[in-house]
């Protein structure tokens, strides 16, 4: 397991400095961990660990979600906000309107001075996987690093890479980033 999150940190997905290898191991066993490498620790890394009373993002470098998870206002702002903290981009003003009775949904923030205002594919409480091809895109001319998605059944984790890092990450994984 100790080598699984050296290789990860040195492709940019880095452990929390709050917490250490026995704080992800409270979720699962370290057999669990090196039975399917990688993946299952990309998994643990993308959540949340709760220690000492408090909630800790396991790695700001990688997220796990639920693709089931657009309910209500504010869903969208939270993805958003976890794009921003991963990629470093100056966006500002994440706004969302979501309303299931109309099936409409759109996300709006200010970037490079100006009002962006994307409108989503409505589908029940799935989220709309467009909205990362979009972020890609509006951050494409400054950076060399792009959102990569991996879709597992009804979750997908999603990380920061380049080119490069997402190659190497994939071959040690089932799964793969897309």
């Amino acid at each position: 397991m100790e080598d699984q999150i050296e290789k990860l940190s040195i492709l940019g997905i880095r452990l929390n400095p709050e917490l250490n290898i026995n704080d992800l191991l409270e979720g699962g066993s370290r057999a669990e961990f090196e039975k399917d490498p990688f993946q299952s620790l990309l998994i643990c890394l993308g959540g949340e660990i709760h220690k000492n009373e408090k909630w800790y993002e396991a790695s700001e470098h990688v997220c796990y979600l639920d693709t089931e998870c657009i309910e209500d206002q504010g869903d969208y702002v939270w993805i958003i906000e976890k794009l921003i903290k991963m990629t470093k981009v100056d966006i500002y003003n994440v706004k969302d309107t979501i309303r299931p009775d109309l099936e409409e949904a759109m996300v709006s923030f200010e970037y490079n001075n100006q009002q962006i205002e994307w409108k989503l594919n409505f589908e029940d409480d799935w989220l709309d996987l467009e909205i990362f091809y979009r972020f890609n895109q509006l951050i494409n001319e400054e950076r060399d690093k792009r959102i990569a998605v991996m879709s597992l059944d009804q979750s997908c984790l999603i990380a920061y890479l380049t080119q490069a890092e997402r190659k190497v990450l994939n071959k040690l994984l089932k799964y793969k980033f897309q």
